[in-house]
């Protein structure tokens, strides 16, 4: 499955069906920068069980503002259009394995 790039308009959308891992980051971010390669591995390995859905801070803020976004990268796993888990600061993929895994 291919990363959803969300817009403000977008998200609700993009995070309705099943589980969705969104990466909220920032192009200024050299960390968001760093996670990239991160999102492109879960996808690959977690395309058929999760859609990820990439948010860039600067354009989305309403949905930023809502979900309460202060610091960047974040990560936010939704269960059926409900977040019900944040993760902060850059992260290895393993970390984020083992998450999904406990959750998926």
């Amino acid at each position: 499955m291919a990363i959803v790039n969300a817009t403000d308009e977008s998200f609700s959308d993009s995070v309705q069906d099943g589980f969705v891992l969104v990466g909220f980051w920032a192009p200024w971010s050299r960390a968001s920068h760093m996670t990239e390669t991160v999102l492109k591995e879960l996808d690959e390995q977690w395309g058929d069980r999760l859609r990820v859905v990439r948010v860039n801070v600067d354009r989305c803020q309403a949905v930023a503002y809502q979900l309460g976004i202060t610091s960047i990268p974040t990560w936010v796993l939704f269960k059926e259009g409900n977040p019900f888990k944040h993760i902060t600061d850059s992260q290895p993929k393993s970390f984020l394995d083992n998450i999904l895994q406990k959750h998926i």
